[in-house]
């Protein structure tokens, strides 16, 4: 069993996995100004809530795209467990080829969601990553990561409409109902989420378009898998067939705390 941890934008997602088995997930809001102690108590509480002992994990697992708090959730583990948690670093990992111009540059968490989907779905994959942005990535026949596209999220998009408008109230997206909105709420979750659907899928049929040129005879259509906090929302919407998976980053950090290890023997 083995502690994973993935720090976002908006939330830090962290659970309990057991090989390919979630024990259990929690997210916290990210915030810079905590503590390493504050962290380290939002870890312990989770693992008492659930009932899992903390001298249970053998080892940890970060990944971050917020570099402000990797050293500071790498010490929270630290302060909980007997262990100090691998960084899981885009440019390093032995567990994706990575064909974009500058590895250094992709974000650990398209990384860990690239191991996970090619491990459980396969390749080729368009990978759906919905928080703070939508982050659409997209892996070839052989499993090679071969570039993103990056748009704004469902919460970004309400945070841009309420905070530039005068009469837009800040709302939470739900899943829309329709697109004929009859009051203000109504219109503004019915635009965002449709119009974010909209986008993702007019992104995959492009992407798709591209990786059918790159592979010519050998193309076979992708499967699309969602995640994040928000994949739920506008999934339903989407024309493409989609499956969304909330523990997909878990399960990616996971093959890949296991991979590092092997490759290091």
């Amino acid at each position: 069993m083995i502690l994973t941890v993935n720090i976002g934008n908006s939330h830090i997602t962290f659970g309990c996995m057991e090989k390919d088995r979630a024990v259990f997930l929690e997210r916290v809001s990210t915030n810079l100004k905590k503590t390493d102690l504050e962290y380290a108590v939002d870890i312990y509480n989770a693992f008492r809530l659930h009932g899992v002992d903390v001298t249970v994990p053998e080892g940890g697992i970060i990944s971050s795209v917020v570099p402000q708090l990797t050293a500071i959730l790498q010490a929270s583990v630290a302060r909980v467990f007997s262990f100090t948690p691998m960084i899981v670093r885009a440019a390093d990992t032995h567990m994706l080829k990575i064909a974009i111009d500058d590895p250094k540059e992709l974000g650990s968490n398209l990384v860990v969601n690239a191991v996970a989907v090619r491990e459980e779905y396969g390749a080729p994959a368009v990978i759906i990553d919905m928080g703070t942005a939508t982050v659409i990535g997209i892996i070839d026949n052989e499993g090679t990561f071969l570039g993103t596209a990056i748009l704004p999220g469902l919460q970004s998009s309400v945070d841009a409409l309420s905070g530039g408008t005068a009469q837009l109230p800040p709302i939470s997206p739900e899943k829309a109902v329709t697109a004929l909105g009859r009051s203000t709420v109504e219109c503004m979750n019915g635009g965002v989420v449709y119009g974010n659907a909209g986008m993702i899928d007019a992104i995959i049929t492009r992407m798709t378009d591209e990786l059918r040129e790159l592979e010519g005879d050998a193309f076979r259509e992708p499967v699309i898998v969602a995640t994040g906090k928000y994949s739920s929302v506008p999934a339903p919407f989407l024309r493409h067939p989609v499956i969304v998976d909330e523990f997909l980053s878990l399960k990616g950090l996971t093959l890949i705390y296991y991979g590092e290890k092997e490759a290091a023997k």
